[in-house]
């Protein structure tokens, strides 16, 4: 039995190892950079070195491959604009004339560097949201789409000495800004970006007037900065800009647009000497305009409110709405930063500055009051300072401000809630100092989106850092929240006792219970999903209701934990990896959480399915410390000390090996109860890390085959036994609630294991780096450092779609690219920055929890997504129902398909119910459910060129093979304009020319030359009966048949037939004086019996090769669809579909053609095959029912019954032997008189031929 008296706390060192940073890429450069920044969502890192050059390095997350070095030079180039001042103002073109000729002048030292884009006006807008305002998705993001000056443009904006520079990545142009023309001759300094902006401050009318807001951009010089652009299509793009005053003047920030140059406006009055840093800050309340903090020099800090606030004089000088010493010195740098306090409210966003003085100063916004103070150096002060919410900082498990000195080679954290310090990485050693003797870090930069990543500006060049991608923050997801009916009178118990208040008068909500460890505690959360439509809205708003946190257990440790939860979500565990601890707490029945148990551990998992957990329990090492001793050792004291070291390796080996694996079961019903404890027979091997589910994975401390990694073996939950093969050690694990199909993660993909009947992969989905799984019925949410997806996976059809819902470049194209009418599926939502937890699905949101334990919700209410869903969950009527009222017609066959893969009977059965089926798509499905009659119709249709069901209900009951007339003036009504394919209208056009001179002819009549292959497109008469094909092969009715080839004629050599018109000779010697097989036809223009639309056999219309292949392609589905449609019985099926080939047999290829033969032959189509016999006869064209191979094949149909053409064609190819032999198969003549008369003139005719050609009837 584990232990149950709590040890005494645990301190954490200062000089932890590992190091929780780790060098990932380093551009070594001879001069000491001192910037550096990186862009939010592109791989682009930009430093500044002391010659003040600015380089930009591409794809520094894949470690620097490519570079572009952006030299002053290359900064101020641009292009030739005198002509752009043409319209302008005066004091316009006087500014961009200043800017001209700026380009000569020097840029000087450069003080500041930032992106300015979509991108990065985005997410400053997007993080001020999620800090000021808790945002849990993008709707309080304004659309940003109508800035003209930002649409299409990359810029890099270098605040310089004498000018600030813009230099656009994009297109390589350039614009100057020089401090005399807007700056009053004042050095920049620093720059910044006010989105957010009132009409009034940018001259517009209506000053104040919410409704009015603009976007603008910010820039800043040592005293003075520029705005960014309006939310409004005009005007496009405003920053500020500041600089280096004389002593004796004041210092100001200007708010400047950097496309006009205009002077908005100049704030003044708070700072005596230079601003050395500037951070935008949201409005008070969502909706409002951006506000301004700055710091200066002089130790002042000052809060500006340019858009509400007074302008005085001709220059509109700007009060600021707040000023006040932070430090005795000047301010180094700032940050703003988000923590938890011990009360029972949401985080709340606090301002860090460091100081000349040493020191670091901690404020509450708002009422911009110190809280804390710390001096975490005696004799070093800290040149920069910012936020790294990576992993678990944000809810107290790391440091999270980072700081740097400037003096020393070290990066450190500082915990704003303790004052505590931690090292976090030492560059000494690891980075080579060059000249220097020691690495200095003077400029610190976390990404914005990805907070793991930190660059740091060295004496030695520019250190991407990164910490692990694979910490996830400290929260469970348990039970749906149970809120109470009555918001007055709140249950007292703690957030468990919430998530089960049903027996209290609560009733289900729409949410879920987080709980997250922070401050020494568990907290409880309760979260409720509302949602109301306003008047005249086309969709609900939701937004979420919180209940206030509600500490529910004391933790045993500091340090970081690891959450973890049970099925019920009644049990949760928390681990301490580096203290090797672990508790285990459960709710009572009395509705508080107490401990059930708690050891010695640094991995506990749970099972999937009921209240059990795995532990590794490792037993304390003894660390046993070197003795230090004075001078060298020799003889005994050397062997001593050795045999000291040996003995301690020995003892922790002897731990090592001692590890185990324990599986407990908990009791959840009584709460309190600690019910068993099982080991796990592993066979020596040592564990090392545990992955819970359906079953139980073991990776063990052994190689897996070829040596790469280490080895996974799952065991049961209930014999304590391995189960199944070693596999490689996955990244992680996941299982679907039923436990049919199993998720395990590799570094470049995600392979999908079915679970019945046999454990075996079924499918794989390409996503590299994923970080975590989870799993709802059948659908599998993934997410990465940079996006989020859902792979839908059927583990019977092996069927997987994968779909990006959220990345960080997809929250930027919804605010700033017009939305598509109609979409199959979403475009990409806004993944929130940081770290993520899962939490799962419900009410078509998949709900998240961000770094600080907050959720965030990605909609799944896209037709096309709810459609998948609904489909996976099993809920296909429902799921058809949505694909038919919110998707376009056109997406219906990608909706059909998934219904089909998903559910192969009921889904393809509610597939054929959807309207906007294509004829390829219904025909498909129509085979899969059997309706073989139906599909025929679809193939018809197809075959004719129609890709619109619209006009597939042309071919309905009556207008397949062998049906009647169809009334197409009531069928046509009411179809909308343009329904027919584009590719094929002439098709359509000459079917209902057709019908309006004869509406009593079918379909299919009046596109061929001839009666007869009209007849034989039908189908007509395509039976077995003799009575039926005497009758259709009649001149007339009641007419005898009668036979056109003479079958006594004797043979005709193949060289040397005669050429007397009328003769079978003369005929086929016309037929070889015309034009080719892809020809035009004859110079009469082609007039036939038909004088048709659309050309039979040798018609005079010329048919492209684009057509052609599409015949082709046609043609191999209906021999395939008729080869399916025989082998199953539906013969009828079968001749509906070669029916249609027939009247485009001579435009295929003789190999197609010949199978459409041999396929007519084997469903018996006599008739059809007499019909194409007498088309080709007429035909002036040898097509390719001349062929040889298609001639044999058409005289054995027609069995003695065909034209002299044919019997020409044969004799003139030798090959009238061959088709004899087809005729006793398929004719309906004398077969053996035929033979026999046939082999006698066969000797006589070709004695060289006889002897190798055995003319014997087969067997009938």
């Amino acid at each position: 039995m584990a232990e149950t008296s709590p040890p005494p706390p645990t301190r954490l060192a200062f000089d932890r190892t590992p190091e929780l940073l780790h060098v990932q890429a380093i551009r070594s450069t001879k001069e000491k950079v001192d910037r550096v920044e990186m862009h939010p969502v592109q791989s682009w890192l930009a430093y500044v070195d002391r010659n003040s050059t600015v380089c930009l390095i591409y794809d520094v997350q894949l470690g620097g491959a490519d570079e572009a070095a952006l030299q002053e030079a290359a900064l101020r180039q641009r292009a030739d604009r005198g002509a752009a001042a043409a319209g302008l103002s005066a004091a316009t073109a006087a500014m961009q004339e200043a800017s001209l000729a700026a380009k000569g002048t020097a840029s000087g030292l450069v003080r500041d560097v930032k992106f300015l884009d979509m991108d990065s006006c985005f997410w400053q807008i997007a993080r001020q949201h999620w800090m000021q305002y808790g945002a849990s998705d993008d709707r309080t993001i304004p659309y940003l789409g109508k800035c003209k000056g930002l649409q299409g443009k990359r810029w890099l904006v270098v605040a310089c000495e004498n000018k600030v520079v813009m230099h656009d990545l994009a297109s390589a142009d350039s614009r100057d800004i020089p401090r005399a023309a807007c700056f009053e001759s004042k050095a920049p300094t620093c720059l910044a970006f006010l989105l957010l902006n009132l009409p009034g401050l940018l001259g517009y009318s209506a000053p104040g007037s919410q409704a009015g807001m603009k976007q603008a951009r910010l820039g800043a010089r040592g005293s003075a900065r520029a705005a960014p652009p309006p939310l409004h299509p005009a005007p496009p793009a405003r920053w500020l800009a500041g600089g280096h005053p004389p002593a004796s003047q004041p210092c100001f920030i200007f708010l400047i647009s950097p496309d006009t140059m205009t002077v908005y406006a100049k704030l003044s009055g708070a700072h005596g000497k230079a601003v050395t840093a500037m951070l935008p800050l949201a409005s008070e309340a969502p909706g409002g305009p951006d506000m301004l903090l700055s710091a200066s020099a002089d130790g002042t800090l000052a809060v500006w409110d340019p858009s509400r606030a007074p302008m005085k004089g001709p220059d509109r000088e700007i009060a600021a709405k707040l000023s006040f010493k932070a430090h005795d010195s000047g301010v180094a740098a700032m940050t703003y930063f988000l923590t938890y306090t011990e009360k029972p409210e949401p985080p709340a966003m606090r301002l860090a500055t460091t100081g000349d003085d040493k020191r670091v100063h901690m404020w509450d916004i708002g009422s911009w009051k110190p809280f804390a103070k710390a001096q975490p150096l005696q004799k070093a002060g800290c040149h920069s300072i910012v936020w790294a919410p990576w992993g678990g900082t944000g809810l107290g498990a790391h440091p999270s401000l980072l700081l740097a000195t400037g003096e020393a080679p070290l990066v450190l954290g500082l915990d704003p809630a303790t004052g505590g310090m931690e090292r976090y990485i030492g560059l000494e050693g690891k980075i080579d100092p060059g000249q220097k003797k020691v690495p200095k870090v003077y400029h610190l930069a976390v990404h914005p989106t990805r907070p793991h990543l930190v660059a740091a500006a060295t004496n030695t060049g520019a250190v991407l850092m990164s910490f692990d991608t694979n910490e996830r923050p400290p929260v469970v997801v348990t039970l749906e929240a149970l809120l109470q009916q009555n918001n007055d009178a709140p249950d007292k118990r703690g957030g468990g006792g919430e998530a089960q208040g049903g027996a209290s008068g609560g009733k289900g909500a729409q949410g879920l219970t987080y709980v997250m460890a922070s401050g020494g505690r568990l907290w409880s959360t309760a979260l409720r999903m509302e949602s109301q439509r306003a008047e005249g809205a086309a969709e609900r708003t939701v937004s979420l209701a919180a209940s206030p946190r509600e500490p529910i257990a004391a933790l045993d440790h500091p340090g970081r934990p690891v959450l973890g939860c049970s099925a019920s979500g009644r049990s949760i565990s928390v681990v301490w990896p580096q203290l090797r601890a672990y508790a285990v707490y459960s709710l009572a029945p009395t509705g508080s959480w107490e401990v059930v148990d708690r050891g010695s551990g640094n991995n506990v998992v749970w099972s999937s399915t009921q209240p059990m957990y795995a532990v590794i329990s490792v037993p304390n090492i003894p660390t046993i410390a070197p003795k230090k001793k004075k001078g060298f050792f020799g003889g005994k004291k050397a062997a001593a000390a050795a045999a000291e070291q040996e003995a301690a390796a020995a003892v922790r080996f002897a731990a090592a090996t001692a590890t185990t694996v324990e599986v407990h079961t908990v009791n959840e019903e009584a709460g309190s109860q600690f019910v068993a404890t099982h080991e796990v027979r592993l066979g020596g091997d040592q564990p090392v890390l545990l992955h819970g589910g359906g079953l139980l994975g073991v990776v063990l401390n052994k190689p897996a085959p070829g040596g790469a990694g280490r080895v996974m073996q799952f065991v049961s939950w209930k014999g304590f036994a391995p189960v199944g093969p070693e596999l490689p050690e996955p990244v992680w694990v996941s299982w679907e609630p039923e436990c049919t199909l199993l998720a395990l993660a590799y570094q470049n993909a995600i392979e999908l294991c079915r679970t019945r009947p046999a454990f075996e992969r079924c499918a794989s989905v390409s996503i590299a780096d994923s970080v975590a799984g989870l799993w709802q019925s059948r659908q599998l949410y993934i997410s990465t450092p940079t996006s989020v997806h859902v792979a839908f996976a059927d583990p019977v059809t092996s069927f997987v779609q994968e779909v990006q819902l959220a990345s960080f470049q997809g929250g930027v194209d919804g605010k700033t690219s017009a939305s598509a009418e109609a979409t199959p599926l979403p475009p990409e939502q806004m993944r929130p920055a940081g770290p993520i937890t899962l939490a799962g699905v419900r009410h078509s949101y998949l709900w998240l929890a961000d770094c600080l334990g907050r959720p965030f919700l990605i909609s799944l209410r896209h037709p096309g997504l709810r459609m998948r869903c609904l489909a996976a969950r099993g809920e296909i009527t429902t799921a058809r129902t949505i694909a038919e009222r919110g998707l376009a017609a056109g997406f219906h066959d990608e909706a059909a398909r998934f219904l089909a893969a998903m559910s192969p009977q009921e889904g393809v059965r509610e597939a054929l119910a959807l309207p906007g089926l294509t004829p390829t798509a219904e025909m498909a499905l129509s085979i899969r459910s059997g309706k073989w009659d139906r599909a025929a119709r679809c193939f018809q249709a197809l075959a004719l060129g129609v890709s619109d069901r619209g006009l597939l209900q042309l071919f309905g009951d009556g207008g397949g093979a062998g049906g009647g007339p169809l009334d197409l003036a009531n069928r046509l009504t009411g179809l909308p304009p343009g329904v027919e394919s584009p590719n094929h209208a002439a098709t359509v056009a000459a079917m209902l020319e057709a019908h309006a001179r004869d509406p009593d002819a079918s379909f299919a009549e009046g596109l061929g030359p001839t009666p007869a292959a009209a007849a034989a497109a039908n189908g007509a008469g395509d039976d077995s009966s003799s009575e039926e094909a005497e009758a259709a092969g009649s001149g007339g009715a009641g007419a005898a048949p009668r036979d056109p080839v003479d079958w006594e004629a004797p043979l005709v050599a193949p060289q040397g037939l005669a050429a007397a018109p009328g003769t079978v000779a003369g005929l086929a010697a016309a037929e070889a004086a015309v034009a080719p097989w892809e020809g035009e036809g004859p110079a009469d223009g082609g007039s036939g019996a038909a004088g048709g639309a659309a050309a039979g056999p040798g018609g005079g219309a010329f048919v492209g090769a684009a057509e052609r292949q599409r015949l082709a392609a046609v043609a191999e589905l209906g021999l395939r669809f008729a080869e399916a449609a025989t082998e199953n019985g539906h013969e009828d099926a079968a001749c509906a579909a070669l029916g249609v080939l027939v009247r485009s047999a001579h435009l295929l290829p003789p190999a197609l053609a010949e199978q459409l033969v041999l396929r007519m032959g084997q469903c018996r189509m006599t008739e059809s095959a007499r019909n194409l016999a007498a088309a080709a006869a007429a035909a002036r064209a040898p097509g390719s029912l001349s062929d040889p191979a298609v001639s044999s094949l058409l005289a054995a149909l027609v069995g003695g019954m065909h034209g002299p053409a044919v019997q020409g064609t044969l004799q003139a190819a030798g090959l009238a032997p061959l088709a004899a032999v087809y005729a006793t198969v398929w004719g309906n003549g004398d077969r053996e008189a035929a033979v026999a008369d046939w082999r006698r003139q066969l000797a006589a005719a070709h004695p060289e031929t006889a002897a190798a050609v055995a003319v014997t009837p087969p067997v009938a």
